[in-house]
């Protein structure tokens, strides 16, 4: 389901509002900037979800009428909002900047999360998402959370 949109956050050098509104529409986030959210029937009762060129949601009935539309949280450039996509059940595990140095412009990004209980020592691959090798923290705990969310 979110192969794409996971492939796209890969090769990403930088997060857009654009990769928000994809990722808002990929989850069915209700959530909205100044932590703020839609009420639970607008999902119900507008099924076409669609990201929109500037970095909106919107979402209309199914005969084209109506219509609602909002900007997303922040996901691919605030690690607080990339957060919120972790599924319940899992928890970040690691966040790291590659094997150089700090403040490399060559190095990358690694994020995991693992699914709570799962066993530290002999984790099945079920259990444990990661990203290696994002742009930035941000975007490697989303892609790591997407991941998991399947």
């Amino acid at each position: 389901m979110n192969d794409d949109l996971i492939a796209r956050l890969e090769r990403a050098t930088e997060g857009s509002r654009e990769l928000d509104a994809e990722i808002a529409v990929a989850v069915r986030s209700l959530d909205t900037e100044g932590d703020k959210s839609l009420p639970k029937w607008a999902g119900k009762n507008y099924p076409i979800w669609r990201a929109r060129p500037d970095g909106r949601v919107e979402c209309v009935h199914t005969d084209g009428t109506g219509s609602l539309n909002w900007s997303p949280l922040h996901y691919t450039t605030s690690i607080d909002a990339a957060l919120s996509l972790v599924p319940e059940g899992w928890s970040p595990s690691m966040l790291s900047w590659g094997h150089s140095r700090l403040n490399d412009p060559n190095d990358m990004v690694h994020a995991s999360i693992v699914r709570e209980g799962a066993e530290r020592g002999g984790k099945l691959i079920e259990d444990y998402m990661a990203c290696r090798g994002a742009a930035t923290p941000a975007l490697a705990l989303c892609i790591a959370a997407l991941k998991a969310r399947g």
